[in-house]
């Protein structure tokens, strides 16, 4: 299951004028992609950025989305390149990035407006583009549970009570926030075992 993350919603004025004063989604977009693409920056600059690399390394680990391949391929930068043999320069990558013939994987314009919206996104995405807006993902990130994350504890919580000793009472304890709720098995006279609620709610004392 996917980690998804969403902005606070206190945050997102403060993020909206970030994303504005760098031109909108698509711009937000184009940065977090050059952003990713950075770490590679010495060796494209040195060697050129080859379509074998592009597909066998930025593609294959999820740094370059793969469906914007066919628009490099069919680009004029890349028909140059093949007319004169050569690799892809990294100002020319620049401008391919630009002009949205490449994009990083998961930070397309449309998941920048959802982020922008505070809608949940890939939590990697959310991590990306914090970065490119240089705020800290852990201080505008909703810090309220998923449904979904919250249903896979209870999915868990399933599966380890299925392995429970029945020779022995046991417990098993699932926390939601300041609740907590526990189940234990009983042994029955005639050897079956039953399930109950110990405590419906505990609500528990910080203090």
């Amino acid at each position: 299951m996917a980690n998804l993350k969403k902005l606070f919603w206190k945050n997102r004025n403060t993020i909206q004028e970030k994303i504005n004063r760098l031109g909108g989604d698509e711009a937000l977009s184009k940065q977090a992609t050059k952003f990713v693409l950075s770490r590679y920056e010495s060796k494209i600059q040195q060697k050129g950025l080859s379509i074998n690399f592009l597909q066998k390394k930025l593609i294959n680990d999820q740094i370059i989305d793969e469906k914007f391949l066919s628009r490099v391929l069919n680009s004029t930068i890349y028909q140059d390149c093949l007319n004169q043999k050569r690799n892809i320069s990294y100002a020319e990558l620049q401008e391919l990035i630009d002009n949205q013939y490449i994009v990083g994987k998961g930070i397309s314009a449309a998941t920048c407006k959802r982020f922008r919206l505070g809608e949940n996104i890939d939590g990697k995405a959310f991590d990306i583009l914090c970065k490119t807006l240089q705020v800290n993902a852990e201080d505008v990130c909703d810090k309220k549970q998923p449904v979904r994350e919250i249903l896979k504890k209870e999915e868990e919580l399933n599966i380890e009570l299925c392995k429970f000793n029945y020779r022995s009472q046991k417990k098993s304890f699932r926390e939601r926030k300041d609740t907590y709720h526990s189940l234990y098995l009983r042994k029955l006279p005639d050897k079956n075992y039953s399930c109950h609620w110990l405590l419906k709610s505990l609500i528990i004392n910080k203090s």
